[in-house]
């Protein structure tokens, strides 16, 4: 997926955010796993 130039940035800055996200979400749902499992 290709941008524009001009907006590039704000995908960039966008994409950061969701990914940290995931991560934390990603985390989280890790420990419920291992929980779970005992």
């Amino acid at each position: 997926m290709q941008a524009n130039p001009h907006s590039n940035a704000t995908t960039t800055g966008c994409n950061g955010e969701v990914m940290e996200g995931v991560q934390k979400i990603e985390m989280e749902a890790t420990s419920s796993l291992r929980r779970l499992q005992g």
